[in-house]
């Protein structure tokens, strides 16, 4: 297995903008391309949930009702016999002090007269059981026509309860969905390098793979072609092995974005690096290791095509798609001793950003 490091720089741009939006829901491109693909599924799903919780809270909401209307019936049944069993005493008690008064002193025919009237006031204040029933079940009552309000507001605005309900959570989605879909070149770009960095990852062990290598000249330098002043250098995947160094330029481009005359030629780009690069290292290192003299050290091209590409053929550039990359990689024949990669893997270790 090669030898990888660094992060791939559009998977690092991708984050950075993710954050900067307030998108945090997602830990990998593949998770991204999911959510793409599954958004309407998504939405779909969270208005049923918001459905079938409402649903079950109505059913909840309705046995409660039930279980306060039991609760009411059988207060009210055994308030009413209470009521109709003192009034008897009561009455009962009234019939014996009427005819005990007669027959008693004047002191305490007064008593029982006193007796009597409590009595009456009492019977009087039982008189009417409902109002009692209605008084001391209120609580109930009140529960129970709660209870009812509610149950048929729910039914009656479902649809605008769970709106109401799920408003935030799909403003949320909508919004993460416009983001990805701003972000749509970014995320097509670290699904691309992704795949190149799987696929490079299966060269053998004498393979180094830098992603995303950078470097910042001091001075600039002039190319001799175009005469463009360099000021810096970005690589997708720069590939260091025994059979040369390579450039990878990674392109996960549809065919209506190979054919568009309005994006920036990735020939150019990896003119430019190439030019740079091969200043660069040839300025840094030396093998002296051939009998001949001092080696120069060569820079080989490749535009990496991971979704359509195009049978134009370029100068100094190979177009490769990701199932031959491997193989253009490994073919030619080995140049560079395991001691000279290790050295311009260690070179590339220090100088890049």
């Amino acid at each position: 297995m090669a030898h990888i490091i660094g992060q791939i720089e559009s998977l690092k741009t991708l984050r950075s903008k993710l954050s900067d939006r307030n998108v945090s829901m997602f830990s990998s491109v593949k998770e991204i391309q999911d959510f793409r693909r599954d958004f309407p599924r998504i939405k779909s799903e969270l208005l049923l949930q918001a459905e079938t919780d409402l649903n079950q809270e109505i059913r909840g909401r309705q046995v409660t009702l039930k279980v306060e209307e039991k609760v009411l019936l059988d207060n009210s049944h055994d308030l009413r016999i209470q009521l109709e069993k003192k009034e008897e005493r009561l009455k009962s008690s009234i019939d014996d002090l009427k005819k005990g008064r007669s027959n008693k002193s004047l002191l305490l025919g007064i008593f029982i007269t006193m007796q009597l009237g409590l009595k009456l006031i009492k019977l009087k204040s039982i008189s009417n059981h409902e109002r009692i029933i209605t008084r001391r079940t209120r609580k109930t009552r009140n529960n129970i026509n709660r209870l009812r309000t509610e149950i048929d507001y729910l039914v009656n605005n479902e649809q605008d309860v769970i709106y109401s309900r799920i408003k935030g959570e799909l403003e949320e989605v909508n919004r993460t969905f416009d983001v990805v879909t701003e972000l749509r070149t970014t995320i097509a770009g670290a699904i691309g390098e992704r795949k190149v960095e799987r696929q490079l990852k299966k060269l053998s062990d004498s393979y180094y793979i830098f992603n995303d290598f950078k470097y910042r000249f001091k001075k600039p330098i002039t190319h001799r072609q175009t005469g463009e002043k360099i000021f810096s250098i970005q690589i997708d995947h720069l590939v260091i092995g025994p059979t040369g160094v390579f450039i990878l330029e990674t392109k996960n481009w549809s065919q209506r974005s190979v054919e568009s005359l309005n994006l920036r030629s990735p020939i150019d780009q990896i003119h430019r690096a190439s030019y740079a690069l091969f200043i660069l290292l040839n300025n840094r290192i030396s093998f002296n290791t051939h009998h001949w003299g001092e080696k120069k050290i060569s820079v080989k091209n490749v535009l990496v095509m991971t979704q359509a590409t195009t049978q134009e053929k370029f100068k100094f550039v190979s177009i490769r798609s990701l199932n031959d990359l491997n193989s253009y990689l490994t073919y030619f024949d080995p140049i560079y001793s395991e001691e000279e990669v290790a050295m311009l893997s260690q070179l590339i270790l220090r100088i890049g950003e």
